[in-house]
This record gives structure tokens, C-alpha cells and sequence, in this order.
């Protein structure tokens, strides 16, 4: 049986995990619509996810197997981004992600904010485990590490779902959806919400 022990991420991992999630992530159906040639979204994913993995890392929600063969990228209740900060990441997702910026990646977070509940949660940004390991519940337990600190502290946690697969997932380990993200002729996404304990 496959064991390995969740730990906070540091910063000095960060691009190993930016590069886990790339890899995870190649063939997920959003990134496959917002970087079609697969040559280009080989080559912009790992820039693109250090942005995430950066501030997830900053609000002490980035955690990882000791081997790195999972990641998941979260933030807390209270972790707001200024007007200043937005803007300095769409102006680094446009030289990341060049041609695609506008049509993929910024297409997808707008979507993706004009769902996003206004109520104090955790976020959980992605989940994330390499190809030649996944199987082997991983990504779940890195799930349950922060849904067993968010239950008893009392906090709701929401996330967006890219696959039918990982929204059933998600609805075993008690997330609802609450609403459906339709990108520009592309996949569907679902905002799936948990509740804390009464």
C-alpha cells in the first residue's frame, strides 16, 4: 500500500509542485480548450500554475506528500488579492500565456469569479497527484487533511470541479454543486460548495 505524509509546501518547492499540477493538469478539459496546441500548453502550464502556486505557498495553504507526489493549492478565509495584485496577474498570465491570455486562461477566472461566493471559505484551487501515481486515493487525502482542520474550526470550503470525474469526487467527500461555469464554446465546470458542521 502506498503510503506518505502531508506537510505544508515551501517555497523553495514551488516549482516542483507548479510542475506536478502542470503534469496532472495536461489533459484536463479547460486547459485543453485554453491552450489547444498541445506543444504551446506543454510549455505554458508550469509558468502559468507558479503564479497560483506562489500565493498559495504566501497564504500557508499550499500543501504536498513528502515526496511530492501530490499537491493541492488552497486559501483561507480572509486571503483577498488588492486591485493592485489582480492586475499584476493578468499582466503576468499575458506574458505567460501570450497568444491564449485572453480567450483561455483570463477567460476561465473571469468565469470562474463571477460564481465565487462572497461568504468567508476556504478555497480549494487544485488538488493534483502525477500521472503514474494516481489510484492510490492520494489527492483525497490531501483533501481530508484540510477538510478535518476546516470542520473543526467551522468553516464552509469551495472549489470548481473540470471533470465529471473529479465532481463525483468531490460530491463523495460531501460537496454540493451550487453552479454551473460555462466557458465560451468550451467544457463545463461545476462551483461546488461543503458546508462546515453545525
Amino acid at each position: 500500500m502506498y503510503e506518505s505524509v502531508v506537510r505544508k509546501a515551501s517555497a523553495s518547492e514551488a516549482e516542483a509542485l507548479a510542475d506536478v499540477i502542470a503534469e496532472a493538469l495536461y489533459d484536463d478539459p479547460p486547459n485543453v480548450w485554453a491552450f489547444p496546441d498541445p506543444a504551446r500548453r506543454r510549455e505554458i502550464l508550469p509558468r502559468f500554475f507558479r503564479l497560483f502556486v506562489d500565493d498559495s505557498i504566501e497564504s500557508g495553504g499550499a500543501f504536498a506528500l513528502d515526496d511530492l507526489a501530490a499537491v493541492s493549492l488552497w486559501f483561507p478565509p480572509g486571503w483577498e488579492t488588492s486591485d493592485k495584485q489582480v492586475a499584476e496577474f493578468e499582466d503576468a498570465v499575458r506574458e505567460i500565456a501570450a497568444e491564449y491570455a485572453e480567450s483561455g486562461p483570463l477567460a476561465i477566472v473571469k468565469a470562474m469569479g463571477e460564481v465565487q461566493p462572497i461568504d468567508p471559505h476556504w478555497h480549494l484551487a487544485f488538488v493534483c497527484t502525477r500521472p503514474e501515481k494516481q489510484g492510490h486515493g492520494l489527492g483525497t487525502a490531501l483533501i481530508r487533511h484540510v477538510l478535518e482542520r476546516c470542520d473543526a474550526e467551522g468553516h464552509p470550503v469551495y472549489l470548481e470541479a473540470t471533470s465529471e470525474r473529479n465532481r463525483a469526487l468531490y460530491e463523495r467527500l460531501g460537496f454540493r454543486v451550487t453552479s454551473r461555469i460555462d466557458l465560451p464554446d468550451g467544457p463545463p465546470m461545476w462551483g461546488m460548495w461543503r458546508e462546515g458542521p453545525p
